[in-house]
């Protein structure tokens, strides 16, 4: 800030005091408390929340440009370091502090007898695993049930699931779901007489 002194008469004393600022930012599903700018007197300690969203986990931590693993600041694996709490201090000028969170990822694993499963609108072989960030919308079918294999003609019967898929069916299409842990579908076929 500017300042103009005006009508001087006399000799005067100026006298100034400049707090610290911590600044949080952060990228991805979390968020640090509290936000934004902290102004501090100087010498104390702060303390910052990092929570990750559901669904993610806590990438990295970095202070001051100095990067802290989440291994550093909890006793838990990386994947599973959902929160913390970082005290910083005593402060005694400028500071950031900075999160980035990633999304888990999970795993789809589709079995089918015969082929013809269909993921999203898109071909997959009968036996597939395919791994997806938390969250991923998905639906499974079998478009082409009643299928000819030789002189034999077989007609899916539904599915059983597990995790985050329906846990049972009757038709060819498990309609929408969403991806929240590993997960597996087995198509179950007869044959027709």
């Amino acid at each position: 800030r500017d300042y103009t002194f005006k009508e001087v008469r006399g000799p005067h004393t100026i006298s100034a005091t400049f707090a610290p600022v911590v600044r949080s930012f952060w990228k991805g599903a979390g968020r640090i408390a509290p936000a934004g700018e902290v102004v501090l007197p100087r010498g104390t300690m702060v303390s910052f929340a990092v929570q990750a969203d559901t669904g993610s986990h806590l990438a990295g931590i970095w202070t001051n440009v100095r990067y802290m693993a989440p291994a550093l600041v909890s006793n838990s694996a990386v994947a599973e370091l959902t929160a913390t709490n970082i005290s910083w201090g005593p402060v005694d000028g400028p500071g950031e502090i900075r999160a980035a969170f990633e999304y888990d990822l999970h795993t789809i694993v589709v079995t089918s007898r015969w082929g013809g499963v269909v993921i999203n609108g898109g071909d997959v072989p009968s036996s597939y695993g395919k791994t997806l960030p938390w969250g991923t919308e998905l639906t499974c079918a079998v478009p082409g049930s009643p299928l000819e294999i030789g002189a034999a003609r077989f007609a899916c019967i539904g599915w059983t699931g597990a995790g985050s898929v329906p846990l049972a069916g009757s038709g060819t299409n498990t309609g929408l779901f969403r991806l929240r842990e590993d997960s597996a579908i087995t198509w179950h076929w007869a044959e027709l007489g």
